[in-house]
């Protein structure tokens, strides 16, 4: 035989390297992958459990939305018929007013027919 073909030849070495391998993942297999396994699967339990709980505190936020807007719609909509209300009395409020101002200003004001002062001249008695 070559040296190459003598070297591909398996040796006890590999064959003890092949048995430690083993052991070693019989081990880790038998006592390092089921404690991990388990703490995967109760990690996606409380995962599916705050999701679930997530998800019912989100229809909750939902419904309190969906009340507050009905209920600030309905405050929207007394305030509108109050503003529309307090535009109507001051309506009439001021037109009492406008109307008590020129009944006011009738009362005061002279007939047409004579004069509210007398002429500057004739009342100062100025000489010309």
């Amino acid at each position: 035989m070559t040296i190459a073909v003598a070297s591909m030849m398996p040796n006890a070495t590999f064959f003890v390297e092949l048995a430690l391998f083993g052991a070693v993942a019989g081990v880790i297999a038998r006592y390092v992958v089921p404690p991990l396994r388990d703490g995967v699967r109760r990690r996606q339990d409380e995962i599916a459990d705050a999701r679930g709980a997530a998800d019912t505190d989100a229809a909750e936020a939902r419904r309190l939305l969906a009340d507050a807007r009905a209920e600030a719609e309905t405050i929207r909509a007394e305030a509108r018929r109050e503003g529309h209300r307090i535009r109507l009395v001051s309506r009439e409020v001021a037109d009492g007013i406008v109307a008590e101002a020129k009944r006011r200003t009738q009362e005061t004001a002279a007939p047409p027919d004579r004069p509210t002062r007398t002429p500057r001249r004739a009342a100062s008695g100025a000489v010309r």
